[in-house]
């Protein structure tokens, strides 16, 4: 475990994957013999000092039975329901009261990360952390660069250094990539969460 601070993780695997045209939730797809979802929950424990909550909506009943074979090889996380898929904020929102009322001690941070992220490295993720930790950042996001952004969301750097979500309009006009892996500050995820309604949920 590479986390300095009471860190907890939470791992995004409600949603349908509607690009992968299959009855097979997206996380579960294998890479290299491996459903997706197993390298997050691998990296999530180099990670996390607290509790790896994992939020599960679309196929829940497959990925529920693939969590419980975790589980058995003593692999456990908590496991949270998103009845209504309405997006990664509403996802976090659902995980945030679970992880508060179930941990024996309160996180003092948490790791937000997407389940189907298999090329990611525990040298990244750490790297985020530590780079989190010594900023005293309240959030930190992970995002990179490509000459081609293809569908994925984008971000954009403002005159004062915020950092913010950008629409999938614009991925050809600013090419800083959103890759869903943020650290949090419990304060102001919790602040978040308070003030997040349907219409601006991510």
């Amino acid at each position: 475990m590479s986390g300095q601070n009471n860190t907890s993780v939470i791992i995004l695997a409600a949603g349908q994957g509607t690009r992968m045209k299959s009855t097979l939730p997206k996380v579960l797809h294998r890479v290299a013999g491996r459903p997706m979802l197993g390298y997050a929950m691998a990296l999530a424990r180099h990670v996390a000092t607290n509790t790896v909550a994992v939020v599960v909506g679309h196929g829940i009943d497959q990925v529920r039975a693939y969590l419980s074979e975790e589980k058995e090889q003593g692999r456990a996380c908590l496991v949270v329901e998103q009845t209504e898929q309405l997006g990664t904020g509403h996802a976090v929102q659902q995980a945030y009261p679970a992880l508060t009322a179930h941990s024996s001690s309160l996180a003092s941070q948490y790791v937000i990360m997407c389940g189907d992220t298999p090329l990611l490295t525990a040298d990244t993720l750490s790297a985020l952390v530590a780079y989190h930790q010594a900023e005293g950042a309240t959030l930190t996001l992970l995002s990179t660069n490509l000459l081609d952004p293809g569908g994925y969301g984008c971000v954009g750097l403002s005159k004062i250094g915020m950092r913010h979500q950008m629409s999938e309009l614009y991925q050809k006009l600013m090419p800083g990539l959103m890759s869903s892996m943020l650290d949090f500050w419990k304060k102001l995820l919790a602040n978040c969460i308070l003030k997040m309604h349907r219409e601006n949920i991510l």
